[in-house]
C-alpha cells in the first residue's frame, strides 16, 4: 500500500467541482428550524448563481427533503431527494446535526452533488477526492533530486524547506 504516486487520483471527481450541502451551514443559518426554503450556490469570484434547491424539513420523521430539477443528457428530471438526519449531544452542551447518507447510511456533515450525479450523497458513495490530494506529491521528484545532491533524505529536504518558509514568515516576508 502506498508507493510513489499512489496518492494521485487525477481521474476522480473533486469535491471542489461539486455542489456541497453542508449541515454546518444549514445549522448556522437556522434553516433546520424552518419548515421550507431555498438554498442557493454562487461562484465566489463573481457572485453568479450556479444552482438552487428548494427544501422542506419533515421534523416528525427527521428528514430534510430537497426538491430540484436536474438536466442530464439534455433531459430535465424533477428530483425529490429525502435525506435523513439526526442529532448528537455536543461536548459543551447543545446538539450537533448530522446527515445520514441515503445510500450508505454513513453519518456525515456534508453531502455532494457532482456534475454527472442526480442525488446528493456522501463523498465515499461518489468516490470523490480533494484537490489537495492531487497536489500532495507534486514536488516529490524535485525533493528526491535535492536529497541526492545534499546527501540527505527527502524528509530532511522537506523539513529544511518548511523551516525556511517558517523563518521567512517570521521576518515579515
Amino acid at each position: 500500500m502506498g508507493g510513489y504516486g499512489s496518492g494521485r487520483s487525477g481521474w476522480r471527481i473533486k469535491v471542489e467541482d461539486c455542489l456541497t450541502l453542508s449541515m454546518y451551514t444549514l445549522q448556522r443559518d437556522s434553516s433546520l428550524k424552518w419548515s421550507m426554503g431555498t438554498l442557493t450556490w454562487r461562484w465566489k469570484s463573481s457572485g453568479e448563481e450556479t444552482g438552487s434547491v428548494g427544501f422542506r424539513v419533515d421534523h416528525g420523521n427527521d428528514r430534510f427533503i430537497l426538491q430540484y430539477t436536474k438536466t442530464l443528457q439534455a433531459e430535465k428530471r424533477e428530483v425529490e431527494d429525502p435525506i435523513p438526519f439526526h442529532t448528537t449531544e455536543a461536548q459543551f452542551g447543545g446538539v450537533r446535526y448530522w446527515f445520514n447518507c441515503p445510500s450508505c447510511w454513513r453519518r456525515c456533515a456534508k453531502l455532494y452533488l457532482p456534475p454527472g450525479g442526480l442525488y446528493f450523497r456522501c463523498r465515499l458513495c461518489y468516490n470523490l477526492t480533494y484537490e489537495s490530494c492531487n497536489e500532495s506529491g507534486k514536488f516529490d521528484r524535485l525533493f528526491l533530486m535535492l536529497a541526492a545532491q545534499t546527501g540527505g533524505s527527502i524528509w530532511d529536504v522537506k523539513r529544511a524547506l518548511k523551516a525556511m518558509k517558517h523563518r521567512g514568515s517570521q521576518n515579515g516576508r
